[in-house]
């Protein structure tokens, strides 16, 4: 029933391309969709609902770690923006970086392809040790389950592993959209910044979340 349904989806989605934005979609380009959306709704499947509440805020990493969290922004024309910031166990910001246009066919692989543009920003910029930080749980749960499969979700996640050879200390971690404002505010603005990097600093508008951050890990009281 999965089949036909994503199958019915993506044949549903082509032809709205075509008939309102005048695109052609290629039989294959829909085939790749529809192998793309089943292998969500596998991972979506394997979730199970949490034992324990999930981290809804940002957390600076230990000592000596840099924590990179990232987002991607997905829109139905294809085109996705990326967003990178990265801190460290104090708050401060070493970088932020946008990325505009990336081309993807589903939101779940706009959100691998930004772990993987991460993950390589980190090696570019030096940082050995660091903590990957998403606010999607489907990539983080099929991170997790470390399957290997034909998909090109699948080779991405594989490539992901490989690069994990570079860094001297690497985790992976999850927090709830409210933990992951800056990053997600990147993405979502990427087609004004489009390929900018910040050095130590981000963008004037982004400021409030990173202060509001800060201020939420501060003691009560302070």
């Amino acid at each position: 029933m999965a089949l036909v349904q994503t199958t019915t989806y993506a044949i549903w989605e082509a032809r709205n391309r075509t008939n309102f934005q005048q695109q052609q979609v290629r039989v294959d380009t829909v085939l790749k969709r529809v192998s793309c959306l089943m292998e969500e709704v596998q991972v979506r499947d394997q979730m199970r609902a949490p034992t324990v509440a999930l981290p809804a805020r940002w957390k600076p990493p230990a000592t000596g770690i840099i924590k990179c969290n990232f987002d991607a922004s997905y829109h139905e024309n294809g085109l996705s923006g990326l967003g990178m910031v990265a801190r460290n166990c104090r708050g401060e910001v070493m970088a932020a970086v946008c990325s505009y246009p990336i081309s993807a066919i589903s939101p779940l692989l706009a959100e691998a392809m930004s772990l993987r543009w991460t993950m390589q920003l980190a090696i570019d910029l030096g940082f050995r040790r660091i903590c990957l930080e998403t606010d999607c749980l489907q990539l983080y749960t099929f991170w997790q389950a470390k399957e290997v499969g034909r998909s090109y979700l699948s080779s991405i996640i594989s490539e992901c592993h490989t690069l994990l050879c570079v860094f001297d200390v690497v985790s992976f971690s999850f927090v709830r959209r409210t933990g992951n404002t800056v990053a997600d505010f990147l993405a979502r603005t990427a087609e004004t910044y489009a390929d900018l990097v910040w050095v130590e600093e981000v963008p004037d508008a982004a400021l409030a979340y990173v202060v509001s951050d800060v201020m939420s890990c501060l003691p009560n009281g302070f």
